[in-house]
């Protein structure tokens, strides 16, 4: 006849999982609805800062248009005004292209601006050689108008061109040399009536 052995329980091993027991229900009761509260608190602030991303993304979209609307709306206005004076008859032409000039300045202000408040933008200066191109053509207008006053020696009208000229380029020195020219020219005059 054999004698089973029967095993005895580890004393030890039971005072663990006697222990262990009653801490289980208080995480799953206390644990797991914190983990859920801090996911829902998580998800919430998420939603917020995703929302504020949004509104500042559209914002900033607004504004891009916006500005880009007004620097298109100067451009416009510069080339309608360049219209008028390449149409009009009377004095007014020069004011017309004064005015053009004046608006595509403010264009060109713009876009320096526009470009460095949002240098990510795409395609920002795409007019701004064209604009300067139409600068250079009124002033070069002034110009050849004042040569031509220079040549039928009205030098007031030559001076009023060069003036026009100036102010639309002011770093060109066509009417400091204009000057100069006629300061010789009076003084030849002067030296050949004393002879």
């Amino acid at each position: 006849m054999e004698i089973q052995e029967v095993e005895t329980p580890d004393p030890e091993i039971d005072n663990i999982a006697g222990d262990a027991s009653p801490m289980l229900p208080k995480v799953l009761k206390w644990g797991l609805p914190l983990v859920f509260l801090l996911g829902i608190v998580f998800f919430i602030f998420r939603s917020m800062e995703q929302r504020q991303e949004e509104e500042e993304a559209k914002a900033k979209a607004m504004e891009i248009e916006a500005r880009y609307n007004e620097y298109l709306q100067y451009i416009h206005t510069g080339d309608s005004l360049a219209d008028l004076g390449s149409k009009s008859q009377g004095g007014d032409y020069e004011q017309f292209y004064l005015g053009a000039v004046g608006r595509y300045d403010a264009a060109l202000r713009l876009e320096d601006e526009y470009r460095t408040v949002f240098p990510d933008v795409a395609g920002v200066s795409a007019r701004k050689d064209s604009v300067q191109k139409k600068i250079e053509e009124i002033y070069n207008l002034f110009v050849s108008m004042a040569a031509e006053a220079e040549q039928t020696q009205d030098y007031d009208m030559a001076e009023i061109f060069y003036k026009r000229a100036s102010g639309v380029k002011p770093e060109s020195a066509v009417l400091k040399d204009f000057r100069a020219r006629r300061e010789a020219v009076q003084d030849s005059i002067a030296v050949h009536i004393n002879n």
